[in-house]
């Protein structure tokens, strides 16, 4: 790829080597130029030293062999740090730690006023992303009082502001829902005609198809440098495969086009309905018929009970309201009247807007916090067990072994019982003791950490499990691990168990649930899957298969009045056979 800008103009990796450990490098030899003005969007399997590249471009971490070069200055350099950090801006996973100030506006301005900069100039540059990430709502409230999801725009809000020369994200965009991930990446963007370079760390392969460059990693090198339709073509399907990268949509659609034996070949469509009008001209008399995709997913059990009778947990009118805000001393609600019930056998997932008050309905559900009014109801003898955003944080024993059996040691069983328990919680999410049990838990994927920690709770042997975006930060290939995980624990037992999964992401609440309760403004904005597939919840963003479907089942010729009013099917997979099967009809 041809180089427009010049070499000052670059952060430059040459032979970068480095390990936490020694005699485990987790980067090996990487030789890479990320240039000012460019997206580059940077992907691979947890573990495979995405973020510890991260640390590498200003300097946090510094190379135990090789260089790095931010435009100029070397990371050796002391001298010049400061610098090299104001140039070159990080957002990083967990929002939380950058939170430096009470509230919004002064957390925003702290990094410009550690420039020294004057303050019309600390308030223009403050007012300006604060207007270009649109969180004027935000501006007047505590850092505390903020969902994980605002932590972070208020993050990125924060590092933009120090008007950098690349902006580094690692991760930053995992717990933000469909819309506001969009609108930081477009007010990036807008940033970019600036001058402003992007280097962006994400599993959101979506988000990979809008850079002009995407970077894979695989055991700490680099195994790919390239664009990214090159990367999501079809040959490209089993090196992806090996590095355990996921397929976007619109890639998956695309190919299914090129390979419709029309002799219609696309690119990657980044614009579902684009991708349904192209398909449409390959083949205008495309018949397709109602798939009625709205009841339960393929893998659901078909034994699962229904009804009052079945229900295990009930929550009824539950209102809770935090703190005074700072500015106006009125109380921030975050769930106001919410009803909620969970059958056996069943996966509920809650899915909002971030602020909706997903987070907050999973700890009253759990009994951490008390509603100011309402009330949560168990079936009697029930156990209900949460586990949250961060659960590798739970983590705090020796070996994988000793910290999945704390749980059941505190439970006074048996020295056998707690064995027992310890095998079959590792099995269940697919890690044998043999092979994990005597592993150090800092050893561990990001993946691994993951399991372990849900396996340490399935050894309490809950019946309800609270799951608080289980899959946020994982690989797309561990991401469909833990979903299988948790569809066979709750089938394994469907009679006594259950499982309640809070979700910014469409996609997963349609590929994974059962039941679907919709937050806004912490009120039930709607109930079942239907409410995603129309897109009329806010923040709730439509999934690519279903805005291609919908585009391509309403502008065919082929379909008639009533079949146009039928709901879309609920996942890519069926999106895929439904038009597959009209092509070949």
């Amino acid at each position: 790829m041809g180089s427009p800008f010049a070499p000052t103009d670059s952060v430059e990796l040459t032979k970068v080597r480095f390990s936490y450990l020694p005699g485990m490098p987790v980067l090996r030899d990487v030789s890479v130029v990320l240039r000012a003005g460019e997206f580059v969007s940077v992907l691979g399997a947890n573990g495979s030293g995405k973020s510890t590249l991260a640390r590498q471009l200003n300097g946090l971490l510094v190379p135990e062999y090789g260089t790095v070069s931010v435009f100029g200055r070397s990371t050796r350099d002391a001298e010049t740090m400061s610098e090299i950090r104001a140039s070159v801006a990080m957002v990083f996973q967990n929002p939380a730690a950058q939170m430096v100030a009470p509230t919004v506006v002064e957390d925003i301005a702290f990094g410009p006023g550690n420039l020294g900069l004057p303050r019309a100039e600390i308030r223009d540059r403050v007012d300006g992303v604060i207007a270009r990430l649109s969180i004027s709502h935000l501006a007047s409230r505590s850092t505390t009082a903020l969902s994980g999801g605002e932590q972070q725009l208020v993050a990125v809000a924060g590092a933009l502001a120090m008007n950098p020369r690349i902006l580094v994200l690692d991760e930053a965009t995992s717990s933000l829902d469909g819309p506001s991930r969009r609108r930081v990446l477009g007010a990036v963007n807008e940033y970019r005609r600036d001058g402003v370079g992007v280097v962006s760390i994400t599993h959101h392969m979506e988000e990979a198809l809008d850079a002009d460059r995407v970077i894979v990693m695989a055991d700490g090198r680099i195994v790919f440098d390239g664009e990214p339709d090159v990367l999501f073509s079809p040959m490209m399907g089993v090196r992806r495969a090996a590095w355990r990268l996921g397929t976007p949509a619109a890639a998956r659609i695309s190919e299914l086009i090129s390979n419709s034996g029309r002799d219609c070949h696309v690119r990657v469509c980044r614009d579902p309905v684009a991708a349904a009008d192209a398909l449409l001209a390959c083949e205008p008399t495309l018949r397709l018929r109602s798939a009625g995709g709205t009841g339960p997913s393929a893998n659901v059990s078909a034994n699962r009970e229904s009804g009052e009778d079945a229900a295990m947990l009930t929550a009824r009118g539950l209102s809770y309201a935090y703190g005074s805000t700072r500015s106006t001393g009125d109380p921030s609600r975050a769930l106001d009247g919410v009803d909620l019930t969970v059958n056996a056998g069943t996966i509920h997932a809650i899915l909002g807007a971030s602020g909706s008050g997903k987070s907050t309905l999973l700890l009253a559900l759990a009994g951490l916090i008390r509603a100011q009014s309402g009330d949560v109801k168990t079936a009697p003898g029930l156990s209900v067990v949460p586990v949250f955003q961060n659960p590798e944080d739970q983590l705090f024993a020796k070996t994988v072994s000793d910290d999945v059996a704390f749980g059941p040691r505190t439970q006074r069983l048996s020295r056998d019982e707690i064995a027992r328990r310890v095998t079959a919680s590792l099995d269940a999410v697919g890690l044998s003791e043999k092979e994990f049990g005597a592993r150090g838990v800092l050893e561990l994927s990001q993946g691994e950490k993951r399991r372990v920690a849900i396996a340490g709770v399935l050894a309490l042997d809950p019946s309800i499990l609270l799951l608080d975006e289980p899959t946020s930060n994982l690989d797309p290939a561990s991401a469909e691990l833990l979903h299988r995980i948790i569809r066979a624990w709750v089938d394994d037992k469907s009679e006594s168990r259950a499982v309640v999964l809070v979700t910014h992401d469409a996609e997963e609440a349609l590929e994974l649930a059962d039941d679907v309760t919709l937050l806004e403004h912490g009120h039930v904005a709607a109930v079942g899957p239907d409410a995603i597939t129309t897109g009329r919840v806010e923040g709730v963003a439509m999934p690519y298969h279903v805005s291609f479907w919908t585009r391509l089942f309403t502008a065919s010729s082929e379909v008639s009045a009533h079949d146009r009013a039928a709901a879309p099917p609920r996942t890519l997979a069926a999106v895929l056979g439904e038009v597959q099967a009209a092509l070949h009809a």
